[in-house]
């Protein structure tokens, strides 16, 4: 169970793309550095397309800008991913948190804070590894306080309630020895429930997502894209009974379970096109979801002959 994924601060969408421009010639870039654009999952993207930019230097260490120049995020990127501790920054210049990364994998204590400066929030991530040798991490709770300093959570124990800025309960349930328990449940605004989930010392049991007045059941926060039932034809359809050699590929599977690109790591040099050509009319996939909803993911996959 995953307390927390990662969410960028919010991005300034309403700022126009000259802004941007403005920005890129009036915030300074130090000797050495490198100047990025990147999009709300901080990923680089074309100037065009930038909601971040980043100042970087060889080492890949750097500080994230917002489009008019307030700092909104600082750290190392090793490959393209974030690497050691991470600050981030409200747009008043407080310290929203503080975060650490082991080559994109969350992993020891993570902080937060109020814009008022007082403390929010204490955890730490754990990591293992599900029965495929993926890496997973596991979030224990240490401590929560409310906006006023009055501390709800302590020693991973007590009702955790987080309020927007107006005052609005966003989410609301009760951690046991660190962990989820009994029922949780996500709200807009506007007091609209989006999510209602059960938890057993931990342990995700079920939940309900309310969309346009219907009640959505799950059974797993998260489940990961799956090849089509016609997979095994597909592929005899292409390569007959054997696969001209190992192929490692990322597929960008939408939410409705196409696949609309394809990125070749690894696959024999005689056979790149016609690979590429059967990764793209592949069948559409049984798409990842997030909470009973279909979501777009970026999938990796492994075919050995």
């Amino acid at each position: 169970m995953c307390r927390h994924d990662f969410e960028p601060l919010s991005p300034m969408f309403s700022l126009l793309f000259a802004v941007a421009s403005q920005a890129t010639l009036a915030l300074p870039l130090p000797e050495g550095h490198e100047r990025l654009f990147l999009d709300a999952q901080f990923l680089p993207v074309e100037e065009a397309e930038a909601i971040y930019l980043r100042n970087e230097d060889a080492e890949g260490v750097g500080q994230d800008y917002s489009l008019d120049g307030v700092l909104v995020r600082e750290g190392a990127m090793v490959d393209g991913l974030a690497d050691g501790l991470h600050r981030y920054y409200f747009p008043n210049g407080e310290l929203e948190s503080e975060k650490h990364y082991e080559l994109g994998h969350r992993a020891g204590e993570w902080q937060w804070w109020y814009d008022n400066g007082k403390q929010r929030e204490i955890g730490r991530w754990h990591a293992y590894y599900d029965a495929e040798g993926e890496r997973r991490a596991e979030y224990e709770m240490v401590a929560f306080w409310g906006p006023e300093g009055n501390q709800l959570i302590k020693d991973g124990t007590g009702h955790y309630v987080l309020l927007d800025e107006q005052g609005n309960k966003l989410r609301d349930g009760y951690y046991l020895e660190g962990q989820r328990d009994g029922e949780w449940t996500w709200t807009d605004a506007d007091g609209t429930v989006q999510y209602r989930e059960l938890y057993d010392a931990g342990d995700f049991v079920v939940g309900w997502r309310f969309d346009g007045g219907r009640s959505i059941r799950y059974q797993a926060i998260y489940t990961q894209a799956a090849l089509p039932t016609s997979w095994d034809r597909h592929l005899m359809t292409h390569f007959g009974e054997q696969l001209p050699g190992e192929i490692e590929a990322v597929l960008s599977i939408g939410p409705e379970g196409r696949v609309h690109s394809a990125t070749l790591l690894k696959a024999p040099e005689s056979a790149l096109e016609q690979v590429e050509t059967m990764l793209l009319e592949s069948p559409n996939w049984i798409p990842a979801t997030w909470r009973g909803q279909p979501i777009a993911v970026e999938h990796s996959l492994t075919l050995a002959p």
